[in-house]
């Protein structure tokens, strides 16, 4: 049996425990925390030659790249925590970031910027100060690495709010909120789209450009804002 299979079969092993946690025992409860440690433990060990391999076959055309957005399996489902938001930010977030692995964090950014090449309309800047990421940025910004300390989740911004993530990438500042199955948060000051745009402006360095990035499962979902603030998004399906 292979890492990766030993990984998944533990993981599901583990599932229902975690599904019942509530209404187990402390002793239970501090064996599963335990079990999955080990896991994550496991997993950060194996994973870093296995990336290597994986980038070197793709690198070298062994076979196609997988897009993210065609896979079905969900590891959400999985742990019946498929419709909660702060979740799937809390494990993107994790994943991305370099400080809690650059081999896995580089592979994942790729294929971020992949998906929004792929999947997202041009972004059309608002003005011409913006200077919007467009997706022959994003495309460049594929290949760049990840600087430590260049992720933060939940940041905030005492006039303008909270976002679920922000990017510090070689030429990006990119700003993800993650909506699922929401629509915006918005008061009776400005619209939540509009103040995270100004939440990049102002902290985006000079050789960034901003790249802004709703998440969402709705086919429906709307921006409801101006037409050429919601035209600077890219709008990403997830499953």
């Amino acid at each position: 049996m292979s890492a990766n299979e030993a990984t998944l079969r533990a993981v599901e092993s583990l599932a229902d425990a975690v599904r019942h946690s509530r209404r187990a025992s402390p002793e239970r409860q501090k064996e599963t925390i335990t079990a999955l440690e080990h896991i994550a433990s496991a997993t950060r060990t194996y994973s870093a030659a296995a990336i290597e391999r994986c980038l070197a076959a793709l690198n070298e055309s062994l076979l196609q790249p997988i897009d993210p957005s065609d896979l079905t399996w969900s590891v959400f489902r999985l742990f019946g925590v498929s419709n909660k938001e702060t979740s799937w930010t809390t494990w993107l977030a994790g994943i991305l970031n370099p400080d809690l692995g650059s081999k896995i964090s580089a592979l994942v950014w790729r294929a971020f910027c992949d998906a929004v090449v792929r999947h997202a309309a041009e972004p059309i800047p608002w003005n011409a100060t913006d200077r919007i990421a467009t997706l022959a940025n994003w495309c460049a910004a594929r290949d760049a690495a990840l600087p430590p300390s260049s992720l933060d989740r939940e940041d905030a911004d005492g006039e303008l709010g909270r976002t679920d993530i922000t990017v510090r990438a070689p030429g990006i500042f990119a700003i993800i909120e993650n909506k699922l199955d929401a629509s915006w948060h918005d008061g009776d000051g400005e619209p939540q789209a509009v103040r995270y745009r100004k939440i990049g402006l102002k902290r985006r360095s000079q050789d960034q450009r901003l790249g802004l990035v709703v998440l969402t499962r709705r086919e429906d979902f709307e921006l409801k804002i101006d037409r050429l603030l919601a035209e600077a998004y890219a709008k990403l399906k997830v499953a």
